[in-house]
């Protein structure tokens, strides 16, 4: 039993062993990538993403031409807004120039749901036919002699 002991414990101190080794060389090649990392930041030349592009305005573009070779004539943001503008208040005197229907016209229906399971309702037609076929089955009269019946 004191054999096994010793045994286990000589394990254990060569797993804590190996564990700190592997601890130890993770550290090691840690540090050799943070100071590789610090090597390329310095030499790279800084470079700021925005400065490198061009404002593209407006102004620039003299003309469009679209691929059927028709010319679009250039309209500026001012004319754009003044049209818009312009259609919004056509709109809304429109709206208030148009004379109010006459509330007679505005009579409602009162709302009648539709069945939600019409097959439900389809119940008493079937009703009806099996009834029909049970009259027609009593009145049914079959003459066989008994002896026939028998055989």
């Amino acid at each position: 039993m004191h054999g096994e002991l010793c045994k286990e414990s000589k394990d254990m101190q060569n797993f804590k062993e190996e564990v700190r080794s592997n601890m130890q060389n993770q550290d090691a090649a840690i540090q050799k990538l943070e100071a590789q990392i610090r090597y390329l930041c310095k030499q790279a030349p800084s470079h700021n993403p925005c400065s490198a592009t061009k404002t593209n305005s407006r102004e620039e573009c003299k003309a469009i031409t679209l691929w059927s070779g028709k010319e679009l004539k250039e309209t500026s943001k001012e004319t754009q807004e003044r049209e818009v503008d312009e259609r919004l208040s056509d709109k809304e005197e429109a709206r208030t120039h148009a004379p109010n229907p006459p509330e007679e016209k505005e009579i409602l229906r009162s709302y009648i749901p539709k069945a939600p399971y019409p097959q439900r309702l389809m119940k008493n037609e079937k009703d009806n036919q099996f009834s029909r076929f049970l009259e027609v089955f009593k009145r049914l009269q079959i003459n066989i002699p008994f002896v026939e019946a028998l055989e």
